[in-house]
């Protein structure tokens, strides 16, 4: 007896999918549009100047730098020596 086996689903058409796949863009594309948007506002609406822009721009990217490095004490399989 032979095992039918069904044509697998293709992916654009699993709705779980391309609610993972949307929804990752919305959350992915917000935060970029916001990091071009803010200092063009700035500029735009605050009059803000060179030094403003690039200070409001630096701190944009500090959460990034902040919470996505980790200390080294906390790596794993790190050998400081002391006990």
């Amino acid at each position: 007896m032979a095992q039918e086996t069904s044509a697998p689903e293709k992916l654009w058409r699993n709705r779980n999918f391309m609610l993972l796949w949307f929804g990752q863009g919305a959350g992915t594309l917000g935060p970029q549009m916001a990091m071009v948007a803010l200092p063009l506002l700035a500029l735009q609406v605050l009059h803000a100047g060179t030094f403003q822009v690039s200070l409001l721009t630096s701190v944009g990217w500090l959460p990034y730098l902040l919470f996505s490095s980790r200390p080294e004490s906390s790596r794993t399989g790190s050998t400081s020596g002391r006990s």
